[in-house]
């Protein structure tokens, strides 16, 4: 994605590929977090889209 537009939003990936760092700890984070997802019924993701701060 380029470029902002309102109209591809919500944007919705067909796949969630996700790849843990090679540290042991975040390996178990990951781990944590993908096993809550798969117990939940809905998830939303608040985060902001852009980094914080960036200029147009």
């Amino acid at each position: 994605m380029k470029r902002w537009d309102i109209r591809t939003l919500p944007f919705i990936p067909r796949e969630f590929e996700w790849l843990p760092v090679s540290d042991k700890r975040s390996r178990k984070k990951l781990k944590t977090a993908c096993d809550l997802i798969v117990k939940a019924d809905e998830v939303v993701v608040s985060t902001v889209f852009d980094r914080e701060g960036q200029l147009p």
